[in-house]
């Protein structure tokens, strides 16, 4: 499934839905919306409007943070990525893929450069490389050639990306659309942690691990269910899975 596939429903998979009540804006988001206003662009405005509504901080920055204190990546690569340049923030050097072709000015907007630059949380020059293709086609790089793969919410990534993962690199995978459980079956990679969104920290106990990707049953979930996954929803499937959670964090093995 291409990453234009899944444009529709791109935003509600990223953002999690407001309260019905009205929130009580803080002085730390009160300080944010005004330095948004003061660096706007039209590029900007809609990288806000997608990833920080009303002030509010993209969920995924915990998450990205997260996986830094583990991985420390010195390249990451970012296929079906859309507008999400949050990940400049925490790693200094992501190449991000899509064919959308509309978003590709949100990578070279100087005030979106100029925002990464003032709020990136490491002392390197952000590296920020975007390229227009279809991550399932040929994009130019090499192979096993980034420590960290990100698959959030662009359909199946990682049968056509997990190759530019370096022996022992990692791969960010949510399973929104069912890319975890299908990369649970490559067996070049190995579940390692998995995201406490409570706690905002990856776990890595045996306890924390154990259940995903595994049936009521106590069997592991097969190819057959993960393509069940994709094709009904959870009411309609014949199986039911221990636990389900949205982020995980594999590693590719060096060897078998």
């Amino acid at each position: 499934m291409s990453d234009r596939t899944l444009r529709s429903k791109r935003q509600s998979v990223e953002t999690p839905k407001s309260p019905t009540k009205v929130k009580k804006v803080s002085k730390d988001e009160k300080e944010a919306s005004s330095k948004v206003k003061k660096v706007s662009s039209a590029e900007l405005n809609l990288y806000f409007k997608t990833y920080q509504k009303k002030g509010a901080v993209d969920f995924h920055l915990d998450v990205f943070k997260g996986v830094n204190n583990i991985v420390k990546p010195s390249r990451v690569l970012y296929p079906g990525c859309h507008r999400h340049v949050t990940a400049s923030l925490v790693f200094n050097d992501v190449v991000y893929v899509d064919n959308y072709s509309k978003i590709k000015s949100c990578f070279i907007d100087e005030k979106v450069l100029d925002w990464v630059s003032s709020n990136k949380e490491y002392k390197e020059k952000a590296e920020i490389k975007f390229i227009g293709k279809n991550f399932e086609s040929d994009f130019g790089e090499k192979v096993e050639s980034f420590d960290l793969l990100m698959s959030l919410s662009a359909g199946i990534v990682t049968t056509s990306c997990s190759k530019y993962v370096k022996k022992l690199g990692y791969v960010l995978v949510s399973d929104a659309h069912f890319d975890a459980r299908m990369l649970y079956l490559d067996l070049d990679f190995e579940l390692t942690h998995v995201w406490d969104s409570e706690r905002k920290k990856f776990d890595d106990d045996a306890d924390a691990l154990s259940g995903h990707f595994t049936t009521m049953d106590g069997k592991a979930i097969t190819k057959d269910q993960v393509q069940e996954s994709i094709d009904k929803p959870k009411a309609k499937r014949s199986f039911k899975l221990q636990k389900e959670i949205l982020f995980y964090l594999f590693q590719k093995v060096e060897q078998r």
